[in-house]
């Protein structure tokens, strides 16, 4: 078991694990803006060989605190 972050060239394993666990599909048309969405979030996941087992997308949002606004930091 091998547990790391995703590169781009991984996005269609992301994607095809999503639609197998929350049993919905995307139309083909839809893909690349999926992946560009995807280029937002941080995806973690879990492989098993070439597998990905399993995954959690990190996603890097505002916040406010005690009404204090704290931005989203830019990812490198």
């Amino acid at each position: 078991m091998e547990i790391r972050r995703l590169s781009e060239t991984e996005y269609e394993k992301s994607l095809q694990l999503s639609q197998y666990a929350f049993q919905y599909v995307v139309k083909e048309e839809d893909v690349p803006k999926r992946y560009e969405m995807m280029k937002k979030h941080e995806i973690w996941g879990e492989f098993e060989k070439e597998d990905l087992i399993s995954k959690l997308h990190i996603l890097s949002l505002e916040i406010s605190i005690d009404n204090k606004r704290f931005p989203k930091e830019e990812q490198e």
